[in-house]
């Protein structure tokens, strides 16, 4: 019987062929993509009132029309507003159960510098970051690795060490790094990114020499102190470098040389970032410390007599080269008469179209904080007009940025009295709290900027790790707002935040009720903590609610180093607070998360369980689980602990900062929106705003304790174009076809344009492949390249569980399906490898795999492929400069699952059942339709009396 109503429905559909009838299609769609038949959690309750959130608003169906949204709501209004008539839409997309929430909106991070570790530099990081448990044994050899693959006299750098993770627990010397190469200077830089260690190479070519050292052991340069140059007591009594440098005043005397030349390197650091954020269902990536421009030219006195662009560039040219595919926010630094590196504020202002001495007044045509710079040329900047053509609201201002202390797990953090848990740790005396590397400048000068900035409306980010530089930040805050009682909603953000005590909060948030009360609980008090006349001025607290004022919180201490914050840097009693997140949400203190990307990877899944659960992770030095949190939900309960290693117990605040997924959902998208103005934009899935979006393997809020992190992303879709992964219901498992971030040197692909060809037409207008094969997806695509020459492709597919060895890679044409060759090129036989290609891991893109390696069911991997122009088998284009290819990757293995259980359902290519006249449902359907088409004609013409 079901053979028989198939063969029916089939006739049919052969009939309305014949017939030539159909539905006519609508001359303008209702919506280009319809959404349903998932979790859609839309995230719109009231971000304004954490202590409130606790259901999740939900809908059942969303549709967008040119990139935004055009409708959320359920299916009942959706089918009766039109949305899932196919006259009036362009694709129907099903989650089949995934869920589906706004894209997340970073934090705060460092774009595109993970690109940069991962194409360019030696990743040195430890478990659970990476590999590395040495120095000796780890950092040397890898060092040692790049250098012998790096034209000598060039810079290697590593990136990522962590000295309390390697089993030496201490900094690598520049005796250690002469061990990896005395032929090339080597610059490492630590975990926390405000130390570097370098050999002596990269010393001598900084002009960096013992001989500056004073009777003191500080290094001394033109009569300026850098105490940040750590030195240490030769074996004579003499003073000497130990190669180790830190903060931002002393890692800037290091200019060790030149790194290897690399054609578009930013570009392509800005590709590759742009794929890990996307694969982590980032929509809006952070730049939180952006460099407009740098010195290109200087005078006979040494003053800067040009600039060049430079963070802002390489993101356009990232746009214009098709390979960035997420929005931005780019905060642009703001120091004021700093010196040093600081002066790129000056700069920054410069560049922004600001006047006058100093640059100190806004230009009436300088963008705001929130405004769409994609498209803006800088003043006075060579090299600094945007390209032409870029898609709009692809990058934003963000807020000017300061830092003003370093690393607590760096020492580097300003801490209060009494300082550090266990300084001796990192080699320091007892009360040591930071200081004098720590802050940069003075607490006077910070309260000038903050005043500048304030006065003007003009919103900032701070950098503040330690106790004391949180208590000197609000501080400032609040001299600031009662000197300008006019100047409102200026979302102000302590940047990390992460030993924010319980009244800094109450600060934060005007809250003056039990500052009296609890002064005994806190040391160093300042500000509205202590001057009664101070909170009268801000109206007994109503001008700082005015405010807004935002902690954006480094939640993943507690998973990354939760162990050592409690055994070594902070101690229990101030380790168990940090990150405070649970304090925010009792006092509806906004806040938001970031995983301060490269310091620790892109990761808001890892961010939402870390506010969730708040467990430490495993590590060299301890099996972790340890909870990182107090207990209870009693604001003024405690618990005693000793202040110091080895000190006299003290009361801490005993309270659980754990919070629930909802209230960290929205530390992950809305409010990190709202911190950067673009909450009216992303952030949260409501009509008007951009089709931004993730979908996950399963609901974050089903998910068991532990595996919130482990949900994978299945998809990331910005502006309603599915930027990382593929959709729940797509027959294709291979996706983001795009020229590769790994190119001959001098050779940059331009004008690439792709289009997927669904298997069915692929099988009809090419070669069929090899019998056995499971067809992973198709495209056709075109490209400029310089003539002759070769150019590397790329394309993300999903794994299967089978090896290597059972994939291809075809090249298709009418006749024949030609295939590549296996095998990872080196970089000097690139320019000759048409018709090489290779897989790599999405999370270790320059390590080809081997034949053996499995692909893991479902995990996303990268085929990377060489074609050389005129290549007479592979560029389907003969003329010259352009390459073309219909490329197909197929498997003997089974097809993915793209996270649902089982086997696909039919047919080995996916297909499913149907027609045979047809390969997929999508032929089926098209018969019926023009069967029933042809019925209606045969209905027509006899009722004209032809019967």
């Amino acid at each position: 019987m079901a053979f028989r109503m198939k063969t029916l429905f089939c006739a049919m559909g052969l009939a309305l062929v014949l017939g030539g009838g159909g539905p006519a299609h609508a001359a303008a769609l209702k919506a280009d993509t319809v959404y349903h038949g998932g979790n859609i959690y839309t995230v719109t309750e009231d971000f304004h009132k954490p202590s409130a959130l606790d259901k999740p608003h939900m809908a059942e169906v969303v549709a967008t029309l040119g990139g935004k949204i055009v409708f959320v709501g359920s299916e009942a209004q959706a089918r009766t507003q039109g949305f899932f008539d196919p006259n009036n839409v362009g694709k129907i997309v099903d989650l089949k159960g995934k869920s589906m929430l706004p894209g997340f909106v970073d934090g705060h991070s460092h774009f595109p510098n993970q690109g940069r570790i991962d194409l360019f530099q030696v990743n040195l990081n430890s478990p659970p970051i990476g590999a590395m448990n040495s120095i000796v044994e780890d950092y040397i050899p890898a060092l040692a690795a790049r250098a012998a693959q790096t034209e000598k006299g060039k810079v290697v750098d590593g990136v990522g060490y962590d000295d309390t993770l390697v089993k030496e627990r201490r900094h690598p010397t520049k005796e250690d790094l002469d061990k990896a190469s005395l032929d090339h200077p080597i610059v490492v830089l630590h975990t926390s990114e405000h130390l570097r260690a370098a050999n002596s190479l990269a010393l001598k070519n900084s002009g960096i020499d013992s001989k500056d050292i004073n009777a003191d052991g500080v290094y001394v340069r033109n009569g300026v102190e850098y105490p940040g140059v750590r030195t240490r007591k030769a074996a004579d009594g003499s003073w000497e470098l130990t190669g180790v440098f830190a903060e931002s005043a002393a890692m800037g005397l290091l200019s060790a040389g030149d790194a290897p030349a690399v054609t578009n390197k930013g570009v392509k650091a800005v590709a590759r970032t742009s794929q890990v954020y996307a694969a982590a269902g980032v929509t809006t990536a952070d730049q939180g410390a952006g460099t407009f421009a740098m010195p290109a030219g200087f005078g006979p006195d040494g003053k800067i007599t040009s600039y060049t662009g430079y963070n802002l560039g390489e993101v356009q040219g990232g746009l214009q080269q098709g390979v960035m595919d997420i929005r931005l926010i780019l905060h642009p630094f703001g120091y004021m008469n700093i010196g040093n590196i600081f002066d790129l504020g000056e700069v920054s202002r410069m560049s922004l179209g600001w006047t006058g001495d100093g640059y100190k007044v806004k230009g009436a045509d300088s963008p705001s904080v929130g405004d769409d710079i994609t498209s803006l040329s800088l003043k006075n900047v060579q090299g600094g007009e945007a390209p032409k053509g870029l898609p709009a609201d692809r990058i934003f201002l963000g807020a000017w940025k300061f830092v003003y202390d370093g690393s607590n797990q760096g020492y580097t953090g300003y801490f209060k009295t009494p300082g550090y848990w266990d300084p001796a740790w990192g080699g320091y005396e007892p009360g040591y709290n930071g200081l004098p590397s720590a802050v940069t400048y003075s607490r006077e000068k910070l309260e000038e900027m903050v005043d500048f900035y304030h006065a003007m409306a003009e919103p900032i980010e701070i950098h503040t790790n330690g106790s004391q530089a949180s208590e000197d930040f609000i501080t400032a805050v609040e001299k600031a707002v009662a000197a300008h009682p006019d100047v409102k909603d200026t979302r102000h953000t302590s940047i990390h935040a992460q030993m924010m005590e319980r009244q800094h909060i109450e600060r934060l948030v005007g809250d003056y009720s039990k500052l009296d009360a609890t002064r005994d609980m806190y040391n160093n008090l300042s500000g509205t903590a202590v001057d009664t006349g101070l909170r009268a001025a801000l109206g007994n607290g109503q001008l700082m609610r005015d405010q807004n004022l935002i902690n954006s919180y480094f939640i993943n201490h507690a998973y990354f180093w939760g162990d050592r914050h409690l055994e070594i840097f902070m101690g229990p009693g101030r380790g168990k607070n940090m990150n405070p997140a649970g304090w925010s949400v009792a006092m509806d203190n906004l806040y938001t998360f970031h995983n301060d990307t490269t310091v620790t990877p892109i990761s808001p899944l890892r961010s939402l369980q870390s506010a969730v659960e708040r467990r430490s992770a495993p590590t060299s030095l301890g099996a972790g689980g340890t909870l990182v949190s107090g207990q209870g939900k009693d604001l003024d309960a405690v618990a005693s602990y000793p202040e110091v290693k080895g000190g006299a117990e003290k009361p801490f605040w005993n309270y659980d900062q754990r919070i629930n997924v909802l209230q960290a959902l929205h530390g992950l998208t809305i409010v990190p929106a709202y911190q950067n103005r673009i909450e009216d934009r992303v952030g949260s899935i409501a009509t008007g705003k951009f089709a931004d979006f993730v979908i996950l393997d399963q609901s974050p809020f089903n998910a068991a304790p532990g595996q919130l992190a482990a949900i994978r992303v299945a998809s990331t879709i910005v502006g309603d174009k599915v930027v990382y992964g593929v959709l729940p219901d797509s027959e294709s498992f291979v996706s983001q076809l795009n020229v590769a971030y790994m190119q001959p040197n001098g050779v940059t692909p331009s004008n690439f344009q792709y289009e997927v060809i669904d298997s069915a037409t692929a099988e009809k207008k090419y070669a069929s492949l090899p019998k056995g094969s499971n067809r992973f997806g198709t495209f056709s695509f075109t490209c400029e390249a310089p003539a002759g020459k070769s150019a590397v492709f790329q394309m993300n597919f999903l794994g299967n569980n089978a090896t290597v060895s059972e994939f291809s890679l075809y090249k298709l044409s009418e006749n024949r399906a030609a295939t590549y060759t296996y095998g990872m090129p080196s970089n000097d036989e690139l320019p000759v490898a048409s018709g090489k290609w290779w897989i790599a891991d999405i999370d270790a893109p320059t390590r080809a795999l081997e034949p053996s390696d499995t692909l893991v069911m479902d995990h996303s991997y990268i085929a990377f492929f060489v074609i050389a122009d005129d290549d007479p088998v592979f560029d389907a284009d003969k003329s010259s400069g352009k390459i073309a290819d219909p490329v197909a990757l197929a498997s003997t293995g089974p097809l993915p699952r793209n996270g649902r259980g089982g086997s696909p359902a039919g047919g080995g290519d996916g297909s499913g059942g149907g027609c045979t006249v047809g390969s997929t449902p999508a032929y089926d359907l098209l018969f019926l339709l023009l069967g029933l088409g042809m019925i209606a004609a045969i209905r027509i013409w006899r009722g004209r009396g032809n019967a």
